[in-house]
């Protein structure tokens, strides 16, 4: 798996916790933000 599927695997999965799992969803959008930091798009979409 490259970094550009791992961002999206991280961001629809914290998409799948929402209202569901706080924690999780936080989670996994923390690791989407990571991995999407050195790219603007990406990284301006986990920050939504």
């Amino acid at each position: 798996m490259n970094r550009e599927q791992a961002f999206w695997q991280e961001y629809q999965l914290s998409c799948a916790q929402c209202g569901l799992d706080p924690a999780a969803e936080l989670r996994h959008l923390e690791q989407a933000h990571i991995l999407g930091q050195r790219y603007c798009r990406e990284h301006l979409r986990s920050n939504v």
